[in-house]
């Protein structure tokens, strides 16, 4: 197992929500994002920081804000196998095209 430490950069853009952070799992999840089966790890408040436990394999993660828009409103990233820690950061953004 290694750790997974997220970043969450302060925001007025969904600054009163929690983001939920998922990852791929074919044959425990709970929940289908873009047709891929994940599973809740986590949650992340704004401008906050939170570490979460990941397998040493090829993994997917996910953020979404709620499950209503889980396929409109999402990022993801692709975490190499290995035994490394993995750290990313990010912050929410209004985007006019979608509304969201």
């Amino acid at each position: 197992m290694r750790k997974l430490t997220i970043t969450r950069k302060g925001s007025i853009v969904g600054c009163l929500q929690k983001l939920n952070v998922y990852v791929a799992d074919y044959e425990n999840g709970d929940l289908d994002i873009c047709d891929i089966s994940c599973r809740k790890i986590g949650e992340i408040k704004n401008d906050e920081s939170a570490t979460f436990e990941i397998d040493n394999d090829i993994n997917r993660v996910f953020v979404i804000a709620d499950k209503g828009t889980k396929d409109l409103c999402n990022d993801s990233i692709h975490v190499a196998a290995g035994d490394a820690d993995v750290y990313l950061k990010g912050k929410c953004k209004f985007n006019p095209f979608r509304l969201n």
